[in-house]
């Protein structure tokens, strides 16, 4: 063997394998800590002036651990100076750890804490010491503290300090992560101390922001700040071992001033603080003139709630207003909705230092419904910080400040359903964290205060709930509702359904990662299930904009009592967000089967987008009247009509899909007429466009059915499949048309206008039904009946068994596009069709993507033809040239066209590749496969593809 490849060989081999590094001393140039290798702290390390250590996601970096710490042998720390930055930026999957070299298995480890030293961060930001700056005590030479509140030291991200606490210098014992004199430009975000021997976070002055910050069982306090600490924090958490001290331990006082400037001022919302409820320390212990902002927090377990002494001149209230007037930073505001429970001793201890304890400060003690238990040692051995659906985090929830830092939140505490710990804490490594079993919640009746539904429990809608006037119904993300099942609904037993109030509000903002459902209890193998259909009643919103009825109000059928309608087209009746609404239509009164979603009088102020109704025994979404638009909705198999307008509606939509099972009626269905007047005002104008109505071939039911006096606007639409493509009839006065200048000088809303763009393929009789119903279906209205190449099966029962709706590039859906309204709610797109070819708004979410119906583009050869139908070919007789119709109902890979001459010897044979779904058109101008011309007489086509042929018959006449 050459031995030069031998070499190579190893060299390459030694390149792969990872280092033990060891660090101490200075780092005085730019240097980066990769996560193929392992990195031994050794003894102290000092980040020196202008210098950025990087640490890649995943790094680890072991401390030296000695029995014996001392002066001459202090534990090893890493320690950014003033001008130097860290930027450790980790990820939940690949969080950068920082932990002794023991592991827990080593006869050193005791309960983890104290084996090693921990990290320190000095900056430029503020500090109420004299001269305004410091030094860490145990470190000669290295200064914290200046004049500039935006310094930026780097960023911590996902960064997880273990195992230290141990001195450095003698009885010194070090926090887990130091942030001196640090400012509001350094980034510490997802970042936890667990089991340190002294503090978790220590802030000595400064403005940094903690947020998703956790600390985990050390040995003294948690989140530790002094020296005139004044920044932010979200999203933190305390767990307390039995021997941890307190959750926070904050002082201001600098040389014996308790009024010294600046005051000590954090701002914190959002905390959660737990302990076994033995636990012996107050949770909150504020002191030495410190003032702060205190809200959203849930404690849980601990001997007093907050202790407050050794005051200043600060102001000391519960009162925000009061707190606000007399100035930042010389108040102290703790907020009323404070939740504590599981205490030993009283909530508030001290405050009034003469009488101790008599302060008349409120909190809640209802549980939140956490859980904590410890191991024999007092350690953490199961907890579960998400709060329960019906515990009080989510009642008295306190607004936080609108600024660049605070998030809005429906909870108290550190957490909702979601537990952004998991995957990188150590709770989550131990296999501590769990969740507990949600008991159901029954909902029905009327809702009279605000209310949040938590992801986190099961909720039963039992009845009919009502969303009262001025009040807010919200609900969480990943949220699911079931509504109850009853096979026989009447009057006396009506469909349960939400019913939102004029004046109520529904804030229901869920995503495609959790949308939030509605959905009958009967999941689909129930025996009831049938069909899915009408198996509960659905949503109902009713609000104060224009309707076309006699007074301006009235009453959605069924419902007594509950008027919809007013003089206020910019009402708002809340938010719908990726919400799907399934399984329901059922009746809420005799003879009154409910829609999908019901939008009575409701306003342009009202969000709905991405939402969806599925299997509705009656409409999908039915809008009375008002001005709600909808975006990114869809209408999946519903029993009935799939978007049906009425009574003045004069809404906008974009990118809407109806997919139609074989038994279900229209796409549209809009009228406007109301008590026998075709031209009631409000005129029904609806203008839509990028709609998608889509049908097997055999589909009995027009796409659209426009009457009654409606106008409308309706541009970059494809139908695919239906009997009729659109039908118009009982007409008022308005100007039906495809003349959109004429319809514009006509004047909104008493026009109707129909884009001569509009594709229409797959029909079973004519792309225009009445119009002019003299002469019924002569209305010469132009469309274009190319394939989009969209494609759709059905399975035996009639409904969508595979579904691809994204148009390929080369298709028809990108020639004409229609221009739409430029406005602050339509979008310019170079497709018609809800759909561009390369993405799908449906996925992730849609019934169709969870029944993995839905196709894309990349896997659309799954659709395969199921039905080859032949139209025969125009002329006939013909010279020079003729066109043979055939339709597909699905993509193709290959499809041939073959002629044949009366004795059956093959005159001509084309194949094509890629044909997509529709009707398709082959040319054939009368010559043989060498390009010469063949003589008059009578000759045989067929088509096949795959599988499937079809036959026909011309003749050539020269």
């Amino acid at each position: 063997m050459n031995k030069k490849l031998i070499m190579s060989f190893f060299i390459a081999l030694s390149i792969s394998y990872a280092e033990l590094i060891t660090v101490d001393g200075d780092i005085s140039s730019d240097v980066a800590w990769t996560s193929n290798n392992t990195y031994y702290l050794n003894s102290q390390a000092f980040v020196k002036d202008g210098v950025t250590l990087t640490i890649e996601a995943g790094t680890e970096i072991l401390g030296r651990y000695d029995a014996n710490y001392s002066a001459d042998n202090p534990a090893p720390c890493l320690v950014v100076e003033q001008g130097g930055k860290i930027i450790a930026q980790g990820t939940a999957e690949a969080p950068i750890t920082f932990r002794s070299e023991l592991d827990a298995t080593d006869p050193n480890y005791g309960n983890g804490r104290g084996l090693w030293g921990g990290l320190i961060i000095n900056g430029y930001a503020p500090i109420a010491n004299d001269g305004g700056t410091a030094n860490v005590e145990g470190l000669t030479g290295v200064p914290y503290g200046g004049t500039d509140p935006d310094d930026n030291s780097g960023v911590l991200r996902y960064v997880r300090v273990w195992n230290g606490g141990s001195s450095i210098a003698p009885d010194n014992e070090i926090n887990g992560i130091t942030l001196a004199g640090v400012g509001r430009g350094t980034t510490v975000e997802y970042c936890e101390v667990g089991l340190n021997l002294d503090d978790g976070f220590e802030m000595f002055g400064g403005t940094v922001d903690l947020k998703y910050c956790s600390v985990i069982a050390v040995g003294d306090d948690a989140f530790d700040t002094d020296a005139g600490y004044q920044g932010r924090g979200q999203f933190l958490l305390v767990v307390r071992a039995d021997d941890s001290d307190k959750g926070h331990e904050m002082d201001s006082k600098t040389n014996g001033d308790l009024d010294s400037q600046p005051r000590s001022h954090p701002h914190f919302a959002n905390v959660t603080v737990i302990s076994s409820v033995a636990h012996g320390e107050d949770a909150l212990r504020l002191r030495e003139g410190t003032g702060g902002d205190f809200r959203n927090y849930i404690i849980h377990g601990a001997n007093d709630g907050v202790r407050n002494d050794d005051n200043g001149s600060e102001l000391v209230t519960q009162d925000l207003a009061a707190a606000q007037t007399h100035g930042h930073p010389n108040y102290l505001y703790i907020s009323g909705s404070m939740v504590m429970n599981g205490l030993a001793d009283v909530p508030w201890d001290d405050f009034d230092e003469s009488t101790d304890g008599p302060w008349t400060g409120t909190y809640v003690m209802e549980s939140a419904g956490l859980a904590f238990t410890v191991d024999a040692n007092g350690l953490p051995a199961t907890i579960d910080v998400t709060p329960s659906a019906d515990g009080s985090a989510y009642e008295g929830v306190d607004e936080v400040i609108e600024d660049d830092f605070f998030v809005p939140t429906y909870y108290k505490g550190a957490f909702g359903s979601a537990n952004w710990l998991e995957g990188w804490s150590y709770l989550d490594e131990a296999g501590l964290l769990f969740e507990q079993d949600e008991e159901v919640t029954f909902l029905g009746g009327n809702l009279t205060e605000d209310t949040y539904l938590a992801a986190s429990g099961t909720y039963y809608l039992n009845q009919q709930l009502f969303v009262k006037d001025g009040v807010t119904l919200t609900i969480e993300a990943g949220t699911e509702i079931l509504g109850r099942y009853d096979a026989n609904y009447s009057a006396d037993n009506p469909a349960p359904c939400l019913v939102v109030e004029q004046g109520g509000k529904i804030i229901a903002q869920g995503t495609a990662e959790a949308p939030i459902t509605f959905r009958s209890e009967l999941d689909a193998t129930d025996p009831n299930y049938g069909n899915g259909r009408g198996l509960w009643g659905g949503l109902i919103i009713n609000g104060y904009a224009p309707i076309a009825n006699d007074g301006g109000t009235a009453n959605v059928e069924g419902l007594t009592g509950v008027p919809y309608g007013g003089t206020d087209p910019d009402d708002n009746s809340g938010v719908l967000r990726y919400v799907r609404v399934w399984n329901g239509g059922s009746s809420i009164a005799p003879d009154n089967e409910i829609n999908g979603i019901t939008l009575a009088g409701v306003g342009r102020g009202t969000t709905v987008e991405y939402c969806e109704v599925g299997l509705n025994l009656d409409d999908g979404f039915e809008m009375f009247g008002g001005t709600v638009d909808l975006k990114y909705c869809s209408v999946i198999a519903v029993g009935d009509d799939a978007f049906d307008t009425d009574a003045g509606y004069q809404g906008r939509g974009q990118f809407l899909l109806v997919v139609r099972a074989d038994d279900s009626d229209k796409g549209h269905e809009m009228d406007s007429k109301t008590n026998g007047d075709l031209d009631s005002q409000p005129r029904s104008h609806p203008h839509f466009a990028n709609v998608t109505v889509i049908s097997s071939v055999a589909h009995g039911e027009d796409a659209l059915r426009l009457r009654e006096g409606t106008g409308g606007d309706f541009r970059n639409y494809i139908i695919h499949g239906a009997n009729d493509g659109v039908r118009n009839d009982d007409n008022g006065s308005e100007l039906v048309t495809q003349d959109l200048a004429a319809a514009q000088t006509h004047g909104h809303p008493n026009y109707l206008y129909i884009s001569g763009s509009m594709v229409m393929n797959g029909l079973a009789d004519v792309p225009w039904d009445d119009f002019d119903e003299s002469t019924d279906g002569a209305w010469t209205g132009t469309m274009v009946t190319e394939s989009a190449g969209l494609a759709m099966t059905v399975d035996a029962n009639g409904l969508p068994a595979t579904l691809h709706v994204n148009p390929p590039l080369n298709s028809i859906a990108f020639e004409n596009v229609d221009e739409v309204i430029e406005d602050d709610f339509f979008t310019q797109t170079d497709y018609k069709g809800a759909f561009s070819s390369d993405s799908n708004w449906l996925e992730g979410w849609s019934y169709l993507s969870v029944a993995e119906v839905l196709s894309t583009e990349d896997d659309k050869s799954s659709i395969i033809a199921q039905e080859l139908k032949l139209h025969g070919n125009y002329p006939n007789p013909f010279n020079p040239s003729t066109k043979i119709n055939f339709e597909l109902s699905g993509y193709h890979d290959n499809v041939t066209f073959t002629v044949f001459n009366v004795t059956g010897q093959i005159v001509n044979q084309i194949s094509f590749s890629n044909t997509l779904p529709g009707m398709q058109v082959i040319s054939w101008n009368g010559i043989n496969s060498n390009g010469a011309s063949v003589p008059s007489g009578i000759y045989f086509y067929q088509v096949q593809a795959g599988d499937l042929s079809a036959m026909g018959k011309m003749t050539l006449v020269k």
